[in-house]
C-alpha cells in the first residue's frame, strides 16, 4: 500500500503528522559518566550531577554518558578554556574525542541545540517540513488514508542522530543520519518515519 500511495500521492492533499516524545532526561541522581584515556590507560568514572567541572590527571575525554538534567560542556583544558568547546545535551550520549580533557556540569536544563530543527521534504509534496530538535520525538507524515509519505530529503540541524525507517516499529530497514547530516531518498529503499536520537556521535 506505501508503494501504491507514493505513486498516487500528487493527488492527496490532505496530510497529518505526528510528533510524541518529550526531551530523554535522566535523573539527576544517576550522574555523569566519563570515559578517560591516555597513552596506557582506559578509565571509567562516575560524578554527581553537582555544578562543578572535572579533570583526571591530564587524561583525554573518550565517551560520555549524561544522565544529569543539564548541560555539559567540554574543554581542551583541564583548567577550563581553550578553542572549540563541545556541548552536551541533557540525557545525551556522546564519543569520538581525543582532544577534551575537563568535563563542566551546568546548570542549564535546554539541550544545547534548542533552537535548531530536522527539516524534511515528503514525496510530491512542494514545501518542507520543519521538525524541533526533541530527543526521543518521532515523525511522519501521512495521507488521508493513513499512509505515510516517502522522505524525499532530510537535513539534520541537531546535534544528535537522526533515524529513519521503513517500518514505524523499525523493521524493513534503517538508515541513520549523523548530527549536521543530510540524507537524499534511495528510491528502491524508501523511508517513511523518523526518530530523533540522544546519540551525539556521528554514524
Amino acid at each position: 500500500m506505501k508503494r501504491f500511495a507514493r505513486f498516487f500521492i500528487a493527488a492527496l492533499v490532505f496530510t497529518g503528522f505526528l510528533a510524541a516524545g518529550p526531551a530523554v532526561i535522566a535523573s539527576a541522581s544517576s550522574g555523569v559518566q566519563v570515559t578517560w584515556v591516555t597513552d596506557t590507560t582506559i578509565t571509567t568514572k562516575t560524578y554527581s550531577c553537582e555544578t562543578t567541572s572535572y579533570s583526571d590527571k591530564g587524561a583525554s575525554i573518550s565517551a560520555v554518558t549524561n544522565n544529569c538534567g543539564y548541560r555539559l560542556w567540554l574543554h581542551q583544558d583541564a583548567g577550563g578554556g581553550g578553542s572549540d568547546p563541545y556541548c552536551i545535551n541533557p540525557g545525551a550520549l556522546a564519543s569520538g574525542f581525543g582532544v577534551y580533557k575537563q568535563i563542566q556540569v551546568t546548570g542549564n536544563t535546554a539541550a544545547c541545540d534548542v533552537s535548531d530543527q530536522v527539516v524534511v521534504t515528503f514525496y510530491t509534496l512542494d514545501y518542507q517540513t520543519q521538525y524541533n530538535c526533541v530527543q526521543g520525538a518521532e515523525h511522519w507524515l501521512s495521507d488521508q488514508f493513513g499512509d505515510p509519505y516517502v522522505i524525499n530529503t532530510l537535513q539534520n540541524h541537531c546535534n544528535t542522530r537522526v533515524w529513519l525507517y521503513y517500518n514505524q516499529n523499525g523493521s524493513g530497514g534503517v538508515t541513520c543520519v549523523s548530527p549536521n547530516g543530510t540524507y537524499t531518498e534511495d528510491f528502491y529503499n524508501p523511508r517513511y518515519y523518523l526518530s530523533i536520537s540522544a546519540n551525539q556521535a556521528d554514524c
